[in-house]
């Protein structure tokens, strides 16, 4: 019994040593992850112009087929259907901003991506003043065939 008690007290002491050996380690990308983000940022910013230029099948072209989302204007989440309906609301013509992404954090694991970013569209009014409008973006992503898609995201104005 005394054995049991002291292997017990024993992996008390050394697990969490292993414990943080992996929690530091886990912190470092390597090459397949900053690809993974790198791919996954131009997404993100090709989506932009996209909304920008009022493309709708490029919009739709990024979302998964089981897409699920709740963008800052809408009452409830929306599957990829309704967004196709969405898009065409949202931006029926082309539109006369420009905006910044701002990467905000990015965790990719295997064929799973959450990324977090703020993006920041300014606007040039026709009397010269200029129009700013924010928006946190949160958008999880998978790849499938090799090939990142939206599966889900939420916005918020700022």
């Amino acid at each position: 019994m005394r054995r049991i008690g002291s292997i017990v007290v024993l992996a008390g002491l050394v697990l969490p040593l292993g414990i943080g050996c992996v929690s530091q380690g886990s912190g470092r990308r390597d090459v397949r992850e900053a690809e993974a983000e790198a791919e996954i940022w131009a997404l993100e910013q090709a989506y932009w112009e996209a909304n920008r230029g009022a493309h709708h099948e490029a919009i739709v072209a990024t979302w998964h087929d089981r897409f699920l989302g709740w963008p800052a204007t809408e009452p409830k989440p929306i599957d990829k259907a309704d967004g196709v309906h969405f898009v065409h609301r949202q931006y029926p013509e082309p539109a006369d901003y420009t905006f910044r992404i701002e990467p905000m954090g990015i965790r990719v694991t295997g064929d799973v991506a959450v990324n977090h970013y703020t993006v920041r569209l300014s606007t040039k009014l026709p009397d010269g003043t200029v129009q700013e409008r924010s928006m946190r973006i949160t958008h999880t992503l998978l790849r499938e065939g090799g090939e990142w898609k939206v599966l889900g995201g939420m916005s918020c104005s700022l």
